[in-house]
């Protein structure tokens, strides 16, 4: 290894901090590499060009009427940091301007350039360290070379509580966590290593900026890093979420008496009076960090003639016995913020009257579990009451039917209650047969694995379910049937508890000829069966010899016939193949008819190979 390889090498694997010019400005940037990350790093006032209205703070800058939040600089990086002056906008109520106080895109407000020279292209995450004092002052955008990227649009801080310098990799609304966002959703793609121009523009005045860091990941995915402090760097197990064109759709059932007394407790299941009016809704929510759901369809089963319809929204329309609605899409929703759908609606008999949701989108939905929802109404008067009952039902399939060796065998099994009542004490046990082995590190935590493997839940809800999945490795080949079971401590039909599977696990497939056979289309003549070939024979021709009388093993006269053999197939090839070998060595001008009468057998062979072939086939077919 050369000097120059060594280096890079060390540079991979060894913590190496470089600190240097960048460009021609004298824009000072931190770049430190290591095994888990790349880190530069720069100060916001280090820049190359920047609009007027970013305002280099230091502690003698004075304060005023353009600056309402103070001066900061105590607990900034060298005590210096920008701020975006005039402040105009403090408070939700003020006015947008002028001068302008927002700006929604980035290239749109006052900017500010820095030359960045990057050690490799990739993915590039963006810190900013800043310090907000309101919801009116804590957005900004991010670019590179002139562009403005949707990666790089509305990084959001949610710090105004902390009063302190703050760092944040937060685009606003990503992960469906609200306006916050989540941590590594601002990032820039950068083609080619060297340099590069990295701008930051405003998104709302009063925006005060410390220093920049961009961070590409090195650890595979499986470590997250971030800047701490001024220039320290803190790692841990985690890997940073994407796009993968996955959603995870909910829909839940909520349901009240109209004109109720909004204090006064609400019974489960909701009960109601013969005649009364109930409103339900269906709340639908994106759980997906990254991915819009789009083409969204619910459909209510409210049971025949058991409800009449008073009202229900206009995306809506009855089909049948369903009421059938559209959405065209939903964004990864925060916690409690849902896309409703609302009914008014009146019983028409009495009992506990079930009302059935489910959900479907043109994405494949990572928890299909959860796109489904019922609702008990226990409706109080004339009619025949439903029996309230428990009922576990265990769907159980692989993901695919056959595998090789060594890969993983996906087990997914849905408990599924579709009873009136919750189901308690419920437990799931799959037997594992010899030759496949569970894959302990994709274990659920409700699960544990010995002989078999068995997951307990403390209670599993009316018309809710849960989905396991279970690893296995395709030990040894073979054909297996998986059979698992489902109970829980007040079921009330156990004959739907239990499924089965089938899988088969395949051996390589290893091109190979079997001593002393002939494999039907093989051009290539095979070796002769053991204990024809003599000492002192010459292999090669007993080897082209043999081929053509071989036996199929000791004792089987079939293929020995067709050579001329009468007792014992191995010795009369041998015989063959020596006498062949004798002519040849003797008389080279009979070399071709030699030839000629090797391929006589060979097709004499094939001919009784071929015929018996396939009589054996019509003998199977009867």
């Amino acid at each position: 290894m050369d000097l120059f390889s060594s280096l890079t090498v060390s540079l991979r694997t060894l913590p190496v901090l470089l600190l240097g010019l960048v460009g021609a400005s004298g824009v000072v940037a931190q770049t430190e590499i290591t095994s888990e990350y790349i880190y530069i790093g720069f100060e916001a006032e280090d820049h190359i060009a920047k609009n007027e209205r970013w305002v280099t703070t230091t502690p003698s800058t004075p304060t005023g009427e353009n600056d309402p939040d103070g001066n900061h600089s105590d607990q900034a990086s060298g005590s210096t940091y920008l701020e975006l002056l005039p402040d105009m906008r403090v408070t939700h109520d003020d006015t947008f301007g002028p001068p302008t106080a927002y700006w929604g895109q980035g290239g749109q407000g006052p900017d500010a350039d820095y030359v960045v020279d990057f050690p490799e292209p990739g993915r590039y995450y963006v810190h900013v360290r800043a310090y907000s004092t309101g919801t009116e002052d804590n957005g900004i955008h991010i670019g590179i070379d002139g562009t403005w990227p949707a990666s790089g649009q509305r990084m959001q801080f949610c710090t105004a509580s902390r009063r302190a310098w703050w760092w944040s990799s937060a685009q606003r609304d990503a992960g469906g966590n609200g306006s916050c966002g989540i941590e590594k959703s601002i990032w820039l793609d950068v083609d080619t290593a060297g340099e590069h121009t990295v701008s930051i523009s405003a998104r709302e005045d009063g925006f005060e900026i410390d220093r920049l860091v961009l961070m590409k990941d090195l650890s595979g995915n499986t470590r997250l890093c971030e800047p701490v402090n001024i220039s320290g760097v803190s790692c841990r197990d985690g890997s940073i979420g994407s796009a993968d064109e996955f959603v995870d759709l909910r829909v839940r059932l909520e349901s009240e008496v109209v004109g109720a007394d909004p204090e006064e407790e609400v019974p489960n299941p909701l009960e109601v009076d013969l005649g009364e009016t109930i409103e339900l809704t269906a709340n639908i929510e994106n759980l997906d960090e990254f991915d819009t759901a789009t083409e969204i369809v619910l459909t209510l089963s409210t049971g025949t003639d058991e409800w009449t319809m008073l009202e229900m929204d206009n995306r809506c329309a009855q089909e049948g016995d369903e009421f059938v609605c559209n959405l065209d899409e939903l964004h990864p929703t925060a916690p409690n913020e849902y896309a409703p759908f609302e009914f008014t609606m009146q019983a028409n008999v009495g009992g506990d009257l079930r009302i059935d949701a489910g959900l479907v989108s043109a994405q494949i939905d990572h928890s299909p579990a959860n796109d489904v929802a019922a609702s008990i109404i226990k409706v109080i008067g004339e009619g025949t009451p439903v029996e309230t009952t428990t009922d576990m039902k265990l769907s159980m399939q692989t993901d695919v039917d056959e595998y090789e060796l060594n890969q993983l065998v996906r087990v997914s099994a849905r408990l599924a209650n579709l009873g009136t009542i919750n189901a308690d004490e419920v437990s799931y046990r799959l037997e594992v047969p010899v030759g496949l082995e569970v894959n302990s590190a994709t274990l659920p935590a409700v699960c544990t694995a010995q002989a078999s493997v068995e997951c307990n839940f403390e209670s599993i809800e009316s018309a809710r379910s849960e989905l396991v999945n279970i690893d296995l490795l395709a030990a040894q080949a073979g054909v297996y049937t998986l059979s698992a079971s489902v109970t829980s401590a007040n079921d009330s039909n156990i004959s739907n508890n239990f499924d089965s599977d089938s899988l088969v696990v395949n051996e390589p497939v290893v091109e190979t000829t079997t001593e002393g056979s002939v494999t039907e289309g093989e051009t290539t003549m095979a070796t002769t069966t053991e204990g024809s070939t003599t000492e002192g024979e010459d292999d090669s021709a007993t080897t082209d010899a043999g081929s053509t009388g071989s036996a199929t093993g000791d004792g089987s006269d079939t293929q020995g016939d067709t050579a001329g053999s009468t007792d014992s197939a191995s010795s009369t090839v041998g015989d063959t193949g020596s006498q062949t070998t004798d002519a040849v060595s003797d008389d080279t001008e009979s070399g071709a008819l030699t030839i000629w009468f090797v391929l006589l057998l060979l097709v004499l062979y094939s001919a009784r190979f071929y015929g018996g072939h396939q009589r054996q086939r019509v003998a199977i077919r009867q």
